[in-house]
């Protein structure tokens, strides 16, 4: 098996580093980055757990923090498409998606040449930044699309904007036969209506009867503001005994 991961920093490691970009190198701390902070963060988070209890003969963690919904389906998209145009086997893979707040957004500027991150109050270039910080304060360019952006939608727009993320990821996944299983930042049902809630059920979630939507805060897991060193550990073994014994222990049930 192998095992594919996205989400945001609740999947790459919140609270364990300071920054997205080595203090020292300015690279992005992505799966690919070799500096030897990052490799530690690839080996504690819960993607690698989950992968050694699966005994997966390779693991993908392309997790960002403050990852929108967006990103996790264009890198999503962007890892599975050319394995599938290529006619490799895809029942190998397993894919575990955290899906992030709905509110959150990206965009490519030209102006720098990257992916653009964004929430209400900050930006994070997708690209290896020279110096330190690296959580940017949004320049003129960011200002203008914030304002915009944030001033002319609401929530309403966000949650349907999530509801066909995940409806586009789970469909392109069960048409193409590639195992998976969902799970959030936050629950479903905070932002979804009755029949938005029964239609997206027909998924992979993270949970025993499809009836309760288990985000990553409901699991019980430890935390402080992100998920601990042991909650990662917790994170993978809760996820390997559903995939396994499709045992799930509910510290704060939620019916929908």
């Amino acid at each position: 098996m192998k095992l594919y991961a996205n989400g945001c920093s609740y999947t790459w490691g919140g609270a364990l580093l300071p920054s997205l970009h080595d203090e020292f190198t300015g690279k992005l701390l992505n799966e690919s980055c070799d500096v030897e902070i990052n490799k530690w963060r690839l080996n504690v988070t819960w993607p690698k757990h989950l992968s050694d209890l699966l005994n997966c003969t390779e693991f993908h963690n392309e997790s960002l923090g403050c990852g929108s919904n967006y990103r996790i389906v264009r890198k999503t998209l962007d890892f599975f498409l050319p394995k599938i145009y290529n006619n490799e086997n895809m029942s190998d893979y397993l894919a575990v998606i955290q899906w992030s707040g709905p509110a959150r957004i990206e965009y490519f500027s030209e102006y720098h040449n990257c992916w653009n991150l964004v929430n209400q109050n900050q930006t994070i270039r997708e690209r290896d930044i020279p110096g330190w910080p690296s959580w940017d304060a949004p320049d003129e360019v960011d200002k203008l699309f914030l304002e915009s952006y944030y001033k002319t939608f609401n929530d309403k727009f966000w949650s349907l904007l999530w509801f066909q993320q995940i409806n586009l990821l789970g469909m392109f996944f069960e048409t193409n036969k590639i195992n998976y299983l969902f799970t959030s930042m936050a629950n479903p049902t905070i932002y979804f209506d009755k029949m938005q809630m029964d239609f997206i059920k027909k998924f992979n979630w993270f949970g025993g009867d499809q009836q309760r939507f288990y985000s990553i805060n409901s699991m019980g897991v430890e935390m402080t503001t992100h998920p601990t060193l042991l909650g990662h550990k917790q994170i993978a073994e809760k996820f390997y005994n559903y995939i396994i014994k499709k045992e799930v222990i509910d510290p704060y049930p939620v019916t929908v």
